[in-house]
């Protein structure tokens, strides 16, 4: 509160002062929207709009370690959703919280390798390297295709 002032009189001011910016906001030009009286025969949406997200640290998991060891149910997993998503690959994301703390170490040999002491349990951060690259290149060709978004 002001000094000098009631907090009826602060009320009122504070009711003012949004009174005004709400008929502001009220006199801002209409928009006009025209919506067809039949839907469109085309499709609106993708058939691949569907997204899979990998956490990062866990990849190897779900991908294996190497391009050999690449499990034979996630990949008839990924087939069966590939099958509907028409001439569209698949979009997956690898990610997650583990990405935010992880690095790629250009020579490293494994696909992971777990930072040790981490602090947080909900935070497993990694060291990642071009193996990784080679696997998730391989899942790709065996689905059919797919998209990756790494790292966000």
């Amino acid at each position: 509160m002001l000094p000098g002032t009631s907090s009826t009189a602060t009320r009122l001011n504070c009711l003012l002062a949004l009174t005004v910016v709400l008929s502001n906001l009220a006199a801002a030009d209409s928009v006009t929207v025209s919506v067809p009286s039949t839907a469109s025969s085309h499709n609106v949406v993708q058939s691949n709009f569907l997204g899979i997200s990998f956490e990062l640290s866990f990849i190897d998991e779900y991908f294996g370690n190497d391009t050999s060891s690449i499990p034979a149910t996630v990949v008839n997993y990924l087939l069966a959703i590939r099958g509907r998503t028409g001439n569209n690959p698949l979009r997956l994301r690898v990610g997650g919280n583990s990405m935010d703390s992880s690095a790629y170490v250009p020579n490293q040999t494994h696909l992971l390798e777990l930072v040790p002491d981490a602090s947080n349990a909900n935070n497993q951060p990694v060291t990642y390297g071009p193996k990784l690259w080679e696997v998730m290149k391989r899942v790709a060709d065996d689905v059919g295709g797919a998209e990756y978004l790494v790292g966000t």
